[in-house]
């Protein structure tokens, strides 16, 4: 038997939000990247110098790679590596 489940706006984009962190959890564990080849904004920031503004500017406009896990950003550094040697 289906039943029909209603949710407001803010517990679906809540749930939706938790979900998205969750696969993003588990691909990160399937591909075995570790964590420690991750940096935050502010890790970042502290290792290469660059503003959180300024890599707000470069991820809007497409030369930074980024990836997320829920709402938090994550640099992979590999990819700092190659974005400053461009």
């Amino acid at each position: 038997m289906n039943e029909l489940i209603l949710i407001g706006k803010q517990e679906y984009k809540h749930l939706t939000e938790q979900l998205s962190q969750i696969v993003g959890i588990l691909n990160n564990t399937e591909k075995s990247e570790p964590m420690a080849d991750y940096f935050t904004p502010k890790e970042f920031q502290k290792k290469f110098g660059i503003s959180q503004v300024t890599q707000w500017k470069l991820r809007k406009a497409g030369k930074l790679p980024y990836r997320t896990i829920g709402k938090q950003i994550f640099y992979k550094l590999s990819e700092i590596e190659s974005f400053c040697k461009s």
